[in-house]
């Protein structure tokens, strides 16, 4: 029993050619790929500490000035109570 022309065209339909497997990426490509991606990785990560970093010095100086703003509005209510104990004050003295 030879093997036909006809054969060998149903197993090539079946089988990959070489041309099939060139396409294929080979673990060699994949490990490359996987470094590329890892560099990406680090890179990503290092803005991301960066963008980090910048947001936890903001809401630092945010936090001081709402701290202020608690003192000065401290401030703002002595201030005015005490305008309305002169306001008073005053207006018995006419």
């Amino acid at each position: 029993m030879a093997i036909t022309k006809k054969d060998i065209e149903k197993l090539s339909e079946i089988f990959a050619t070489k041309k099939d497997l060139e396409a294929f990426a080979t673990k060699k490509d994949l490990n490359l790929l996987r470094e590329e991606m890892n560099a990406k990785f680090d890179q990503v990560d290092r803005k991301f500490d960066q963008i980090t970093a910048n947001l936890d010095w903001l809401m630092g100086k945010v936090q001081k000035i709402l701290d202020e703003l608690v003192v000065i509005a401290h401030h703002y209510r002595e201030h005015e109570l005490r305008l309305e104990d002169h306001e008073k004050k005053s207006e018995f003295s006419r």
